[in-house]
């Protein structure tokens, strides 16, 4: 069981990169067009699936392990 929820965590994080990328009116890739980590963290379309992937992840994983520790 611990090999899938390994599994599970490692394509949700290499899947996670795919949801964020770049949107209209992203702007130049230079610190004044938004190209700036600050960018993803305030920006909505960024920040809300981002914060959802992450959520759904972390439940995964503890359902997982609730799973586990009661067998």
């Amino acid at each position: 069981m611990k090999k899938i929820s390994i599994k599970l965590a490692s394509i949700l994080a290499m899947l996670m990169p795919l949801s964020i990328m770049a949107h209209p009116g992203h702007g130049g890739h230079d610190n004044e067009g938004g190209y700036t980590i600050i960018h993803y963290f305030i920006q909505p379309s960024h920040a809300i699936v981002s914060f959802a992937v992450l959520a759904i992840t972390v439940i995964l994983l503890r359902n997982l392990r609730r799973k586990n520790q009661k067998a």
